[in-house]
């Protein structure tokens, strides 16, 4: 019995100690575990994110080095020559600015078997204006069409199309809706991607022929009408940004150039048979004036000459409108 007894109050003892035991040594295990965790998280917390900042800053240089353009300037030599169109038929053999449908496109695919690269006037102006981020082509050319005669449509925006080439419209607004284009039709030919749309002032009047009846003072207002009212209603009309200008009849003088940049023009052309080069005034860029008699053979003379050899103009342009 004194056995029994002392037996249970030994596991008592025992049982009491290790009571005291785990109440002092699991609180200290719990701490442990809890300080043990605590920096292994935040071990794994800033692991996790030194590498999303890494990451971070990997993506972001990536996305700022894909968004920096290649700012390429034109090398010297470089040339492009302007194409000066207007009228498309096959009944104008006795008017000096129509050219045929067939040899219209006859003047494409020879360009295209030469390797050259269409591009608007305002791809040309930014190549040399050393703002062009891709890769400068070695063999451009720009073709325009001034006017806006309904065989800009008809007729030529479709062979553009079928050849894979590009065209800038001079387009005075008088015109529209009249005897030329419709707002439907330019629209169109805009949303395209081929067509690039620019100003021919709002009458196509005569620059000289102002000069003769208008006071100075009236003259330089009449051109600030002419310039800036054809550029917004084109813009509003069309709802694009409108770069350029062409001088009616190829007609240029310092007022008409200072009034062009004035009234938010990038550029502006003429009528001159010679190439645009980075050397050209941009308020003066000159342009071939393409005519019945150039021939594919007279183009080809042009384009292949070094010096790009004087087309046929020697005179100022005829102004008259055929319609």
């Amino acid at each position: 019995m004194r056995y029994t007894t002392s037996s249970h109050s030994h596991r008592h003892q025992h049982c009491m100690l290790w009571s005291k035991v785990a109440y002092i040594a699991v609180p200290i295990l719990l701490l442990a575990l809890i300080i043990c965790t605590s920096f292994t998280n935040r071990h794994t917390l800033s692991s996790i994110f030194t590498r999303h900042k890494a990451s971070q800053e990997k993506q972001f240089n990536g996305v700022v080095k894909s968004k920096e353009p290649r700012i390429t300037s034109p090398p010297s030599g470089y040339a492009v020559p302007i194409l000066c169109y207007h009228d498309f038929r096959d009944d104008g053999e006795h008017m000096r600015w129509v050219t045929p449908p067939k040899r219209f496109e006859a003047h494409l695919q020879m360009l295209n078997a030469l390797g050259f690269k269409f591009l608007t006037m305002s791809e040309a102006v930014e190549i040399m204006r050393g703002r062009w981020d891709k890769p400068i082509p070695k063999r451009p050319v720009v073709i325009t069409i001034d006017d806006g005669f309904r065989s800009a449509y008809k007729i030529a925006y479709p062979l553009l199309s079928k050849h894979g080439a590009k065209a800038t419209l001079f387009i005075y607004t008088n015109a529209v809706g009249r005897f030329g284009l419709s707002w439907g039709q330019l629209k169109e030919m805009v949303q395209s991607g081929r067509i690039e749309v620019a100003s021919h002032t709002v009458t196509h009047t005569n620059p000289n022929s102002l000069k003769k009846r208008l006071s100075p003072d009236d003259y330089r207002e009449r051109l600030v009408y002419e310039f800036i009212a054809s550029k917004r209603l084109l813009e509003h009309k069309l709802g694009v940004k409108v770069n350029g200008l062409a001088y009616t009849c190829g007609i240029v003088d310092s007022v008409a150039m200072e009034i062009a940049r004035a009234a938010g023009y990038k550029w502006a052309v003429t009528i001159a048979p010679k190439p645009f080069t980075p050397h050209t005034n941009p308020y003066r860029i000159p342009r071939y004036g393409v005519s019945n008699s150039t021939t594919v053979l007279v183009l080809r003379k042009w384009l292949t000459s070094k010096t790009f050899a004087f087309a046929q103009l020697s005179h100022p342009m005829n102004c008259k409108v055929s319609h």
